[in-house]
């Protein structure tokens, strides 16, 4: 019995080894959770979780949501229960989850870097991490004159030549732009809507997907694309090409891209110090490669492409996206009973 006793006892000692039992405690740590978009987003964030597992025995596992909109809703079902760490989310979906409660305040003094990122940059529920530039993608053989501002979308040799954003694609933005050229803004959207309806018999077809927007410039189906966002035709910008991209800056808009911590997260202080991480120098200038973006820090470098269409943020337009998150559904049926139909 004593020996049966004794083997008993080694086998739970190998088992508890195998298990871990016997590890340091920093290595058995539980995995943070963090998510982010699929593609090219969660697997340069997977990269740089294993080089920060490298470095601090932290593991973090990346997970994708389908869009914005599924993240907010997964946030909100796990609310009291959360299996979510750290989020990446545009500003709307930001705003709606502020409003829900489902992300946490920003403690800055526990996120050093947060120093480097403009204060613009800096949210009560989040850092931006990485800033999208917005303009207007065309095709140089199939336009007759370089577009350079958004009044030129109005142009009339441009007549036939056009794709424009559906209401869906990037909403809220394209309206808001018009508004701002005509004396409005994103809260008096009325002369941006009127601005829209004299660009109609310039467009050709609206898009709902970067995908489709591509696919017309290269089949030459259309010259031009009203609404392009430059991380998705980056690989297209380059010496010699026949493709070209503009951000106008009066107004300059830009999406930033903020990382936020999950509310009722037991695991905050380790949620923070992977959020730091991510706002390092090298961590910002791989995102900005990676997503071909600028970096919101100020000592990283962003991409020779995006640098040579625009050097700063310093003139970007300050949206107000509490208030889009709150009327989207009005913009985005106005959109489609005035502009499209």
């Amino acid at each position: 019995m004593k020996r049966i006793s004794m083997i008993k006892t080694a086998a739970m000692a190998l088992a508890a080894c195998l298990l871990g039992g016997n590890l340091p405690a920093q290595a058995q740590e539980k995995p943070l959770v963090f998510m982010t978009w699929g593609g090219v987003w969660q697997k340069t964030f997977t990269d740089l979780a294993k080089e920060y597992e490298a470095a601090t025995k932290q593991p973090v596992t990346v997970i994708a949501q389908g869009a914005g909109e599924a993240g907010v809703a997964r946030l909100i079902a796990q609310k009291s229960n959360p299996e979510v760490d750290i989020w990446s989310t545009n500003m709307v979906n930001y705003e709606r989850a502020k409003k829900e409660g489902v992300i946490a305040p920003i403690n800055k003094a526990a996120i050093p870097n947060t120093a480097n990122i403009n204060n613009s940059l800096v949210f009560s529920h989040g850092v931006t991490a990485w800033v999208s530039l917005r303009g207007i993608f065309y095709r140089k053989d199939l336009v007759p004159f370089e577009p350079k501002t958004w009044e030129d979308l109005w142009d009339p040799r441009l007549k036939g030549k056009m794709a424009a954003p559906a209401a869906s694609f990037d909403p809220g933005y394209f309206p808001t732009m018009a508004a701002l050229i005509s004396g409005g803004n994103e809260k008096n959207l009325a002369p941006g809507f009127a601005k829209l309806k004299q660009l109609r018999p310039s467009v050709v077809t609206f898009y709902t997907n970067n995908v489709q927007s591509i696919r017309l410039l290269e089949a030459g189906e259309v010259g031009l694309v009203a609404w392009g966002i430059l991380p998705n035709v980056i690989s297209y910008i380059k010496p010699g090409s026949n493709y070209g991209f503009v951000v106008p800056e009066k107004p300059l808009l830009v999406a930033e891209t903020p990382i936020t911590l999950v509310a009722n997260n037991p695991r905050q202080k380790q949620a923070e110090k992977f959020l730091d991480f991510l706002l390092s120098d090298a961590a910002q200038t791989r995102m900005a490669a990676d997503f071909g973006a600028m970096p919101a820090s100020n000592k990283a470098k962003g991409p020779d492409v995006v640098q040579s269409i625009l050097k700063n943020l310093d003139n970007s337009y300050a949206m107000d996206y509490g208030h889009l998150a709150a009327t989207m559904s009005d913009i985005i049926s106005q959109y489609d009973r005035e502009v499209i139909q």
